[in-house]
Order: structure tokens, then C-alpha cells, then sequence
């Protein structure tokens, strides 16, 4: 654009020199259309029609970013500039790109990019904006171009020895000691009589013995052995989600070598048993951040189920949560602390231009 605005700024010289000397109709007409060129084709020409296109290839943690560009038309359009914007859902992390680029022809034109992403979760590119100026670069109109391509960068594993307890090995069944349930084929208690009891819950045989009506709660069973929490409450770091998503994953995933059924408490319960499960269950997890000022886990856990009837509760925190006795009424509650070893890093997402070998932190 510099060098287009030299080039208009020489021939307006060139054009006043030949004026200078040659004051005639011939040169007046050139002086006058050199001038005027620029703003007639400011005001006649119309930004071209554009399609977009974004292709991700994940290389490990690298994301290799592809802009695919087709314009229509057959003026050439220079001084383009596409802004490219990356989130990472899972921890909130931003990273906005000013990529400029020029478009000759009408055949798509790739633009190459790589995307690092030092934490995992859902990395989205998107296309937010595309500017598109005249000629000499005097005005910058935004074209209509959207466009979105997502890819998830998972959580490192690490080996772990897990050895379960009788109350939450698989097999079998198993009901809370705590609190009654909607199971009529276990007991939870017997008591006296209350108006408003189910007449299904009244023992005949035990009442017609001691002469007073005598009911049975029911059991509560516990269907899953082993609940998984990953903690959402406070503000967490992109660190520590981090590490809390490589030990929830790594946790789940030794489970499943084992056999062990357990579940996934993250917005919504998810029961895994098998490798495949835990790699479907992954992607909703990574997609998800938590809302600032959220409530602990436990507490949004419990609201939505209004019991946790587990055998163990594994709830993997950067913190001791506040919320966590609300768990250990129904269940035997462990907090797995995570540690943040990448405090020091600054910025969790970075572009880099392949054509040019040059690294932008952001």
C-alpha cells in the first residue's frame, strides 16, 4: 500500500511538472486525472464477494491453520486484512491474529499459520473479521466472510496404581447406610408408623405382632462405585485446569483398564466403562469452562441430583473446596490436589506465520 501511495504521489509530480512547463489543455487533463483516479475508483468500486474456509490439522499440541480464500471478480484485491481469533473453551484463553494478504486471481489461495496451545480444551479458530481496502489503501471496508473450524487438544496422561476397595469393586450391589431410597427390594430401616405412609411400605406380619404398625424405608442403591468431580467453582488458573483435566483423564482412564465402572461428574453425569467412553466423553468435557462466580462442584452436583449415592467420590481440586462435606453425608470423599508447575508461563495461546518464521506471543 506504501509503495502504491509513492507511486500515485510520483505521478502527481510528474503530471504538475509537465503542467509547469506545458500549460495546455492536454496536461491540465492529466494533472486533473491523476488526481482524481484514486477517489473515482474509491466510490465505483465494490467490494468483491468472498468465500472462506479455515482447515485445522492437530500436531500434538501445534495446530497447523489453514485460510482458504476465494474471491470473485476480476480486479485484484490488495491490502486485505483477515483477523483471525482462537479460544480455547475449556479455559477461556484468547489469541487474536491481523493476518494481511493480497488475492490476484480467482483461485483459492491458502494462507498458512500455527496455532500452539499450551493447555488443553476445544481450540476454535474463527474468522471474525475480514477488511478489504481500495487500491491506494485509503478506506477499508469490512466484507461478510464467516467461518469456524474447531479441533480438541487433549489432556497429557500419567500413569497411576489404583487399588479398589470391596465397596467399590465391580459387581454386585450396593446401598447407602445414610438415607433411604425408592429400592423395595432392600431395606434401608424399620420404624413406627407415620400418616401419610404408602400402604405398600406398612410390614403386616411385624404389625399384627406387636399390635402398632410398623413401616419400612427402602433402600437407596448406589449404582455406580466411583464418582469422578472435577472442581468449577472459584477462579482457576488455565494451569491448573490443565492439570486437574490430565489427572481426571488419567484417573478415568486407569479405571477403565481395570473394569471398574464410574462416572463423570462434570455439567451433566456421565457413566464410563470402557476406553471408547471416556474418548467420547473427553470433547463435552474440554468444551465447557465455568462460569466466573459459579458455585462449588459439589453443590451444583447435588442440586441437579439431590443425592450422591457413590460408594467413593474423587473430587480433583487446585483447593480444598468449601462445599466438599456436603458429599461425605452419603459418601466416603477424597480430594485429589492438583499442582500448578507451569505458573510461571504467561499466555496460553501463540501464532506463528510459516512463511515468515516469526513467532507472536499473545
Amino acid at each position: 500500500m506504501k509503495r502504491r501511495l509513492a507511486a500515485w504521489i510520483a505521478a502527481i509530480a510528474a503530471a504538475a511538472l509537465m503542467y509547469l512547463f506545458e500549460n495546455n489543455t492536454a496536461t491540465r487533463i492529466v494533472l486533473v486525472a491523476v488526481l482524481a483516479v484514486p477517489f473515482v475508483m474509491l466510490l465505483s468500486v465494490r467490494p468483491p464477494r468472498i468465500e472462506a474456509r479455515i482447515e485445522l490439522k492437530r500436531e500434538g499440541r501445534e495446530i497447523a491453520c489453514k485460510l482458504l480464500l476465494k474471491k470473485g471478480g476480476r480486479m485484484p484485491l490488495f491490502g486485505a486484512v483477515a483477523v483471525l481469533s482462537c479460544t480455547n473453551a475449556f479455559t477461556g484463553e484468547q489469541a487474536i491474529q491481523e493476518l494481511p494478504l493480497t488475492l490476484w486471481t480467482r483461485r483459492e489461495k491458502a494462507f498458512a499459520l500455527k496455532l500452539r496451545a499450551r493447555h488443553c480444551g476445544e481450540i476454535c479458530v474463527k474468522l471474525s473479521e475480514l477488511r478489504v481496502a481500495d487500491a491506494f489503501g485509503f478506506r477499508l471496508r469490512r466484507v461478510f466472510c464467516a467461518s469456524s473450524a474447531v479441533v480438541t487438544i487433549p489432556p497429557e496422561l500419567f500413569p497411576m496404581e489404583i487399588t479398589l476397595q470391596s465397596a467399590a469393586q465391580p459387581g454386585g450391589e450396593r446401598y447407602s447406610t445414610t438415607k433411604a431410597g425408592n429400592d423395595p427390594s432392600e431395606t434401608y430401616q424399620l420404624r413406627e408408623y407415620i400418616p401419610g405412609d404408602a400402604i405398600a411400605a406398612i410390614v403386616w406380619k411385624l404389625s399384627q405382632k406387636l399390635e402398632a404398625l410398623i413401616a419400612r424405608d427402602f433402600g437407596l442403591p448406589a449404582d455406580h462405585r466411583v464418582l469422578l468431580l472435577l472442581e468449577s467453582g472459584a477462579a482457576i488458573t488455565p494451569q491448573q485446569r490443565d492439570a486437574q483435566a490430565s489427572a481426571l483423564a488419567s484417573l478415568s482412564h486407569a479405571l477403565t483398564q481395570m473394569g471398574a465402572a464410574h462416572t463423570i461428574g462434570w455439567q451433566d453425569a456421565q457413566q464410563l466403562r470402557t476406553s471408547e467412553d471416556l474418548h467420547d466423553a473427553l470433547p463435552q468435557i474440554l468444551r465447557n469452562a465455568p462460569e466466573a462466580g459459579a458455585q462449588g462442584i459439589a453443590s451444583c452436583f447435588l442440586a441437579s441430583k439431590r443425592e450422591c449415592a457413590f460408594a467413593h467420590v474423587l473430587l480433583i481440586s487446585p483447593y480444598v473446596p468449601p462445599d466438599m462435606s456436603l458429599l461425605r453425608r452419603e459418601s466416603r470423599v477424597t480430594v485429589l490436589l492438583t499442582a500448578d508447575e507451569s505458573a510461571e508461563e504467561i499466555g496460553g495461546i501463540s501464532f506463528r506465520k510459516t512463511y515468515e518464521a516469526q513467532k507472536i506471543e499473545l
